[in-house]
């Protein structure tokens, strides 16, 4: 699990930032985001000025890709401009590394069911903050359609059968011998952030504490 927080109640405060002036000396290392002078505004000077984004389902077409943003929305919400938010992308078999982030899941095909039921028992069975603080967006391309997208409420998960994380030795990306769309997930995952600060990586990359 990816904490970004020793404590994820931390989340709740208000950000804080270290910082080094421009002429190269420490100042206050909790520096508030107010005031003209300050750091923070002097580099992103329209931060204060960011809009809270509404994050609703929606279907979109990307080029040859189709993109359920939000499918499965994390249950807290954050202001623009109140934390970090760290975007990711994988296939269903790396979801059990996840962390407070948003996350795109490409899911071609049949592959498009298991990871719904991936995440549905992450959220049910495994971790209280996948469900609080992960949001997930699938995507596929266009030629490889699911078979049929259910709501995300028709799924039943039993929490008391054991679950295989491991990557499975077919599926449906496998057998078309479709090549992973690294750069089509990392911006569907940036581009649903909430907050006006992203912290972009893959989901096999772990970025060290602090």
């Amino acid at each position: 699990m990816i904490n970004f927080y020793p404590n994820l109640s931390d989340l709740s405060k208000p950000m804080k930032f270290d910082e080094t002036s421009f002429e190269g000396t420490k100042t206050n290392s909790t520096v508030l985001a107010n005031g003209n002078n300050s750091l923070i505004n002097r580099i992103y000077p329209d931060f204060h000025q960011c809009l809270n984004r509404k994050s609703s389902k929606s279907f979109e077409q990307k080029g040859q890709f189709w993109v359920i943003n939000n499918y499965i929305k994390a249950a807290k919400e954050f202001n623009c401009d109140e934390t970090i938010t760290y975007t990711t992308h994988g296939e269903y078999h790396f979801l059990e590394n996840l962390g407070p982030i948003s996350v795109a899941v490409y899911a071609p095909g049949t592959d498009f069911e298991e990871a719904v039921k991936t995440i549905i028992h992450l959220r049910n069975c495994v971790s209280q903050d996948a469900q609080d603080f992960v949001t997930f967006h699938l995507y596929f391309e266009a030629e490889h359609f699911p078979p049929k997208i259910r709501d995300p409420s028709d799924f039943l998960i039993n929490c008391s059968e054991s679950y295989n994380f491991n990557e499975p030795k077919t599926s449906y990306r496998k057998t078309k011998g479709l090549l992973y769309p690294v750069n089509v997930g990392r911006n569907i995952a940036r581009t649903n952030a909430a907050t006006y600060f992203v912290f972009a990586s893959d989901i096999e990359l772990y970025p060290s504490i602090n």
